[in-house]
């Protein structure tokens, strides 16, 4: 006599409802991608008849056409790069039921000036639009409002909890030891209007990796994730955090 062992996976292959394509996993719907026109975004508490639960790697990413997005109760996880490169994304709400938001969630959004998260939300809280852990000791995203020119020296000096860091496109000048000691920091964006970057703006930032220029910009340029001006002649910055670094003539 045979026996026959049948499996059979949790997890159905991905679906599309709306603008919507979503995995099923144990009853509960996964958002993988949105494929709709943009503007301002309500996203469905339930997808196919499941409840939506989470916002996965890089769902939103790229949608230059989003302008606001509203997460509805429910969702408890908003995962890595959910909603980076959203370059029009000026408002977020974030319900009580959100308890995971992952690394550069909203990063590279320059336009995002407004975060608003449910008071009674466990694990997050707001304050003058800079999203916290809820104990107030880790700075999880600070949107620079766009139609800010300059950042002043010292300005951010030594705040420990700022991981990313993108410049709205309306910057023109980074002052020196602007984000001197900023220790957590991992990743640096520049647009093409930035003409001036002060002494050690980015100095003692030992867990830096990656600084990003715009092509565009005519005075500064990323090489190997380093800061040089524009020609390449003039080293300004090595990220502490890469692990490896090669510049060849």
């Amino acid at each position: 006599m045979t026996a026959f062992l049948l499996c059979f996976s949790s997890q159905a292959p991905a679906a599309q409802d709306g603008d919507y394509t979503y995995t099923v996993t144990n009853g509960e719907a996964k958002i993988t991608k949105y494929t709709g026109a943009g503007g301002a975004i309500t996203i469905p508490g339930a997808l196919g008849g499941f409840p939506v639960t989470s916002i996965e790697y890089s769902a939103f990413s790229g949608c230059a056409s989003i302008t606001s997005v509203s997460i509805p109760e429910g969702v408890t996880k908003i995962a890595n790069h959910a909603f980076q490169d959203c370059p029009n994304l000026t408002k977020v709400t974030v319900p009580a039921s959100v308890t995971s938001i992952g690394n550069g969630a909203f990063s590279r959004c320059p336009a995002l000036i407004t975060i608003t998260v449910d008071k009674n939300n466990p694990a997050y809280k707001v304050i003058d639009n800079v999203l916290y852990n809820k104990a107030g000791t880790i700075l999880e995203a600070c949107p620079i409002p766009e139609g800010v020119t300059s950042i002043a020296d010292w300005a951010a000096n030594f705040c420990v909890n700022l991981t990313d860091l993108t410049i709205p496109e309306s910057v023109t000048s980074i002052g020196s030891y602007s984000f001197n000691g900023c220790r957590r920091l991992t990743s640096i964006t520049i647009p093409q209007g930035v003409t001036s970057i002060g002494n050690t703006a980015f100095s003692w930032s030992s867990s830096l990796k990656t600084i990003t220029v715009s092509e565009n910009n005519p005075n500064y340029a990323s090489i190997d994730g380093a800061l040089y001006n524009k020609n390449g002649t003039v080293l300004m910055t090595c990220p502490g955090g890469l692990t490896s670094f090669t510049r060849e003539d």
